[in-house]
Order: C-alpha cells, then sequence, then structure tokens
C-alpha cells in the first residue's frame, strides 16, 4: 500500500481488512441465509474445499432450532 492510501486508512479512521474477511463474511452470510449451495460458485471454491473452509459455521447452522414463529404477522 502506497503513502497516499495509509494517509486515508488514518485521516477517515478506517479499519484496515484483509481481503479474506470479506470472503469469508459472505461465506458466513450465505450460510446463515440457508444459501451455503451457493458458496462454492460465489467464492470460486470446489464444494470441498468451502465445506472444509467454513465447517465451523455450517455446523453451527445445522445445529440452530430457531423459532421464527414471532416474526411471522399475525391475522
Amino acid at each position: 500500500m502506497d503513502d497516499e492510501g495509509i494517509g486515508d486508512y488514518l485521516k477517515y479512521k478506517i479499519l484496515y481488512r484483509i481481503p479474506y474477511t470479506l470472503r469469508h463474511n459472505r461465506a458466513a452470510e450465505l450460510i446463515s441465509q440457508g444459501q451455503a449451495d451457493k458458496g462454492p460458485r460465489e467464492l470460486g471454491h470446489t464444494r470441498a474445499m468451502f465445506e472444509t473452509n467454513y465447517v465451523e459455521i455450517l455446523k453451527e447452522y445445522q445445529d440452530k432450532d430457531e423459532d421464527y414463529s414471532l416474526l411471522e404477522s399475525r391475522s
């Protein structure tokens, strides 16, 4: 990163993020929305690589038994 880029981070107090962070966030978002099947294609992984890299997140959402009944509209 050049000096000018560093100045912008300091001036605007923007935290530097490594590129992996964005990919990880997108993978977690897809998994949490029940769309894990889209992950490998969007991130350029094979299915096996996606499952290996994000196994903990996949397990977390497979084990959840969330109750969304309170979010449903009441008639």
